[in-house]
């Protein structure tokens, strides 16, 4: 993957990820999915030895717990921290 390709791929699940965190709240299985693409963009910011990013995403998932029948009590800390990684990944995108 090209760094310009692995940029548009990163951009694009990140806002993917705010969109569905912004649905997700008090729904268990839209938070398992956030979760769980969460975890394939830390993968895929490993691969691309994206690492100070990757730690970024690692800080939110330590957070980021889908609990059923009950509303996360981390939602608006993690929603915040998703939409500041994003923000950030645009302006290293710029560069």
């Amino acid at each position: 993957m090209t760094e310009k390709t692995s940029w548009t791929v990163i951009l694009k699940d990140l806002d993917e990820l705010c969109e569905l965190h912004d649905r997700a709240t008090s729904d268990y299985e839209k938070c398992r999915k956030f979760n769980g693409n969460l975890a394939k963009l830390l993968e895929k910011l490993e691969d691309t030895e994206n690492y100070k990013m990757a730690d970024r995403v690692m800080d939110v998932l330590i957070n980021c717990s889908p609990k059923e029948a009950s509303h996360c009590e981390k939602s608006s800390f993690v929603g915040e921290k998703i939409k500041g990684i994003t923000k950030r990944a645009y302006e290293e995108a710029r560069n």
